[in-house]
């Protein structure tokens, strides 16, 4: 529990310091005030459209060269390339998942996990800080482009510039009897007082011939820069979607470095455990020898050595170990009855399970003994019937009578074969 609530305290402190994480609350934020930027400057951008095509317009026509004018194209395309590939802009951040692996995995495993998750968490959280100010981005870089087109206009078209607003005047303020009036108004050639009269009038000089060429690449290179005001998100709906993105990677990422970090101090806190215990042991190696010494000693321990409340000989004699040990309060270590029950009747279902055993063993012998006797009886059948003694005395005595009596029938020679060489055919008997 102590190594649990270490980890528990651990997780929680890595969620208080990063509270301000990207979290819904901050996600809704940015998302409705990117709406109301955009919102806002689409007609001055669509406006600057206008004015910097008209002054590229009247630059061609004060160049009146059309080579000149594809050759500064071209060119320019060879750069807006180059550039294109110089530029990091559109959503921040990939998709990323965090899986978490803690069994079978040490120490530097978790570390290596924490250091991976760390870096893309902390993507994420750049990526989403930025996108949270791009509402005032938005507007900065709207600004700079109209900065830079008002300036091209003021060669070409300079009745197109808007003219700013005039301040609004500044009341002098009255001067009372006692005090002196100011320098600046005493000396005011219109004898007014006003101070705007006394600032110094700038003449600004005359700027020479105009280098439309390098106007006109002026005017591309402004034209690049109000398309790109959008920094890559084509409308509302891309900026949210990475926006989104990055607030569900973020926390993600938070997530999985807690957990990383709690099992981290929990395996810590049992290190810390263990060492503490081979502490306490080597201080007090003495004190356990004697602890173990004095628990082994008879009658010295209720724990292992108290009565156990049975009435036979060997409790009356104070050996209570074929109980398992005594007794801390009532009834420990003795067994009820129905326990007693119990064992005795397993026993009896051993004991009948073990004869089955043995019936079984027994019947399949007496099979495999019928089995024998039948392959015998088999053999014997198919075996020939051999001949007994009193057989063969009975043939020679029925043989000696019927030549007797062939003999009586005929007294002369026997006859011969006509063929002398001629072999004499046997006649089976």
């Amino acid at each position: 529990m102590h190594c649990q609530s270490e980890g528990d305290k651990a997780r929680a402190k890595y969620a208080d310091a990063h509270k301000d994480a990207p979290a819904p609350q901050s996600y809704e934020s940015a998302r409705l005030a990117y709406g109301q930027a955009r919102y806002k400057v689409i007609p001055v951008v669509e406006e600057l459209r206008d004015q910097l095509n008209d002054a590229k317009h009247e630059i061609r026509c004060h160049v009146d060269d059309r080579d000149t004018i594809e050759r500064l194209q071209r060119s320019w395309q060879r750069v807006h390339r180059r550039l294109r590939r110089c530029r990091v802009q559109g959503c921040c951040v990939e998709e990323s998942t965090f899986d978490v692996e803690l069994h079978d995995c040490g120490v530097d495993d978790l570390e290596a996990q924490v250091a991976r998750f760390g870096y893309l968490t902390s993507v994420a959280d750049d990526c989403f800080a930025r996108l949270a100010l791009e509402p005032d981005l938005l507007e900065a870089r709207v600004a700079a482009a109209r900065e830079e087109i008002y300036a091209i206009l003021a060669v070409v078209l300079p009745s197109k510039v808007p003219t700013p607003a005039p301040a609004p005047p500044t009341k002098p303020a009255v001067a009372s009897d006692t005090e002196e009036s100011a320098p600046g108004a005493a000396e005011s050639p219109s004898g007014t007082g006003s101070t705007a009269s006394a600032m110094p009038v700038v003449e600004t000089a005359d700027p020479g011939p105009v280098d439309y060429i390098r106007l006109y690449a002026r005017a591309l290179v402004a034209e690049w820069h109000l398309d790109d005001v959008w920094a890559g998100f084509g409308d509302v709906a891309a900026y949210v979607s990475c926006l989104c993105r990055a607030m569900k990677v973020s926390m993600a990422g938070h997530r999985a470095i807690a957990t990383l970090d709690g099992e981290l101090r929990v395996r810590e806190a049992r290190w810390e455990e263990r060492n503490a215990c081979c502490r306490r042991l080597r201080a007090n190696s003495v004190d356990e020898i004697i602890q173990g010494y004095v628990r082994r000693i008879h009658g010295a321990d209720p724990e292992v050595d108290g009565d156990c409340g049975c009435d036979c000989q060997a409790c009356r004699d104070g050996d209570h170990r074929h109980h398992g040990g005594g007794r801390a309060d009532e009834g420990r270590g003795r067994r009820s009855e129905h326990e007693q029950r119990d064992e005795e009747r397993d026993e009896a279902d051993d004991d009948q399970d073990d004869a089955d055993d043995e019936d079984d063993l027994d019947d399949d012998d007496l099979d495999d003994d019928d089995l024998d006797d039948d392959e015998d009886d088999d053999r014997y059948e198919r075996r020939p019937s051999r001949r007994r003694p009193e057989d063969d005395r009975d043939e020679r005595t029925s043989r000696r009578e019927g030549s007797d009596r062939g003999s009586e029938r005929y007294e002369g020679r026997p006859r011969r074969s006509g063929s002398s060489g001629g072999s004499r055919r046997s006649t089976p008997r």
